[in-house]
């Protein structure tokens, strides 16, 4: 049970301390897209999308190996890894009906299909970008505001994961419901 609190609070706070930082970054690409026109700001909105979870799935996957990389769990972080990206994308990009926009959706298999990628194929990470994403959101994640992060990110996963149920549940009670008819 120990092994798995490690593995969660070391995901947990690697990602919430990464959403952390986009989301500053977030604030900087809704001024662009605020300038845009229509077409552009949605082709802005998709290839914004798109990095942003590739570059989420490689951070996590070169901070998985850059600090368990060698050690007996190190594929147990890997899996419990791409088992995040999947919650946390999900999360991250559906509306409140618990679908993903067409605008978020390249996005979305874009971050799970990199993820998995740059597990198979670590090369890839050795990129001017990722080793300086990853010193960023692990200076965040070993300080108390990446507890917090961490925390949040739980509590968000765990809300999101939760109002999709109760909707699951609430449509299958609904079909199982009589309705009353009306004279």
């Amino acid at each position: 049970m120990r092994a798995w609190k490690d593995v969660l609070t070391f995901l947990f706070g690697m990602s919430g301390a990464f959403w952390l930082l986009s989301k500053a970054a977030g604030r900087l690409a809704l001024g662009i897209h605020h300038v845009l026109d229509r077409s552009l700001a949605e082709l802005f909105a998709v290839i914004y999308n798109l990095a942003l979870a590739i570059l989420f799935a490689s951070v996590l996957v070169y901070a998985i190996i850059a600090e368990r990389g060698g050690k007996d769990d190190f594929l147990a972080y890997e899996a419990a890894g791409f088992a995040l990206v999947y919650l946390v994308l999900g999360a991250v990009y559906a509306e409140k009906s618990g679908k993903i926009s067409e605008y978020a959706l390249p996005g979305y298999w874009g971050g799970l299909a990199a993820y998995l990628l740059f597990c198979v194929r670590t090369q890839y990470l050795h990129n001017p970008v990722t080793p300086r994403a990853y010193e960023g959101v692990a200076w965040i994640m070993h300080g108390w505001l990446g507890k917090a992060a961490a925390a949040v990110t739980a509590a968000r996963v765990a809300w999101r994961g939760l109002s999709l149920l109760s909707r699951k549940v609430s449509a299958s009670l609904h079909v199982l419901t009589p309705q009353r008819r009306t004279s």
